[in-house]
């Protein structure tokens, strides 16, 4: 059973991705939702150009940035081909929404090369960020993910 922050319609998993952890958060996007595909990702311009369909469940964390730099996100995927998209949001913060393919107003990066993905942030204000592993042909697999906040 997925735990989900806010009920039903959120698409943000507990518990929120947090700086320096001890140990990688364990996860996996099995039974997630499928809320963003392809088409979000195209709009949002993570990607250059996308090929693949991204059509399966992914997994969203928050994340809050420190401001402090360059933080490396870190996605482990030994069981399947997953990748790391992170979108700079505050209004799930705030407000609890979720990004549509109508938000036009992102900053995202990915990472979508095979094997495991490190992704860096440069942030020099704490803000927000979703945290989206997604497979490119809709794998489902279990992944950790870290990050390195300096």
């Amino acid at each position: 059973e997925m735990d989900f922050f806010g009920g039903e319609d959120s698409c943000v998993m507990r518990p929120r991705l947090e700086c320096d952890r001890d140990r990688p958060l364990m996860a996996t996007n099995k039974g997630g939702r499928t809320m963003f595909d392809a088409s979000e990702y195209t709009s949002w311009y993570c990607f250059p150009f996308e090929e693949d369909p991204y059509d399966g469940p992914e997994a969203v964390f928050s994340f809050q940035h420190p401001g402090t730099g360059a933080v490396f996100i870190d996605l482990h995927t030994p069981c399947a081909e997953l990748n790391l998209i992170a979108v700079r949001w505050n209004d799930w913060e705030e407000d609890g929404i979720c990004p549509t393919e109508e938000t036009v107003t992102l900053q995202c990066d990915a990472k979508y090369g095979t094997g495991d993905d490190r992704l860096r942030i440069d942030e020099f204000a704490p803000i927000n960020y979703l945290l989206i592993v997604d497979g490119p042909e809709g794998e489902r697999a279990n992944f950790t993910l870290n990050a390195e906040c300096p």
